[in-house]
């Protein structure tokens, strides 16, 4: 009869430590809004949601900053002409096979106040202009000195680096001139489940100066501000969620629960 009283006590004792575990299960689960990207945060009908929906992105051109690096090369239908504007001519097959480590070696440094150093024509001042704005000052420096020349300018030294939940952290080179979080995100396989979509730090440096903004890419609203097109250098930086705290603690909090239950066992059939 003894055994009997207590057993509604007993299964009250087993049930703690499920319902603690299943508490904090509810507790890591994430919800859906906080991982999809660019919603639109205002409540609209559904003849407003369908069709196409037009933002307007912020596309100001990148300016040269001190250590940066350009790739600068002069073409003419008479080779001869131009071939002391290229100091490293090559083959245009040989050309194809280059790799960034020898782009920086061939390329033309921005140094700390602000010039590089042109063949014949000696020091530009490029800080603060846009690759537009160096190609027209170096033509027309060219010009008196051969006929007809195309000067082509591209920035080597764009590359982007990417820490946190993501599934392929690292640095990222981009072969363009612009490149935005999203085709950032794609090159480092996009964040992982854990990854805060709410809180993405974006680490941009501007001379001496290092600035830190905090992003929210399920905002649709990002794609109108500032920071939609990243710099070259900037450092994305994403946190996780809180969830993943508890999916790292979770062998040792089964322990726990596992321990508590057996202790619980032991009491109800030696503790009286």
């Amino acid at each position: 009869m003894g055994h009997k009283n207590n057993y509604p006590a007993l299964k009250i004792r087993y049930l703690i430590p499920l319902f603690f575990l299943i508490g904090a299960l509810f507790q890591s689960c994430i919800p859906n809004k906080k991982l999809v990207y660019l919603q639109d945060k205002e409540k609209k009908s559904a003849s407003q949601t369908s069709g196409i929906q037009e933002y307007q992105a912020r596309t100001a051109n990148y300016k040269v900053q001190h250590g940066d690096v350009l790739n600068i090369k002069v073409l003419s239908q008479d080779p001869a002409s131009v071939q002391p504007f290229n100091i490293d001519a090559q083959s245009t097959n040989a050309q194809m096979q280059i790799g960034v480590p020898q782009l920086f070696l061939t390329g033309y440094s921005v140094d700390a106040k602000g010039n590089i150093v042109f063949p014949l024509v000696g020091e530009i001042y490029v800080k603060d202009k846009t690759i537009m704005e160096i190609t027209e000052i170096l033509s027309e420096k060219i010009d008196k000195y051969a006929t007809n020349a195309t000067v082509k300018i591209k920035l080597v030294s764009f590359k982007i680096t990417v820490l946190g939940e993501v599934k392929n952290a690292g640095v990222y080179y981009i072969y363009n001139e612009r490149a935005s979080i999203l085709e950032v995100l794609g090159y480092a396989g996009d964040m992982t489940d854990l990854g805060n979509r709410h809180k993405i730090k974006l680490i941009r440096t501007i001379d001496n100066t290092v600035q830190v903004s905090n992003l929210d890419i399920t905002n649709r609203t990002l794609i109108e501000g500032n920071n939609f097109f990243l710099h070259p250098n900037d450092v994305l930086y994403i946190e996780p969620v809180k969830a993943k705290n508890f999916r790292l603690n979770l062998p040792t909090i089964n322990i726990i629960v596992t321990a508590i239950t057996t202790l619980l066992i032991i009491y109800n059939i030696f503790g009286k």
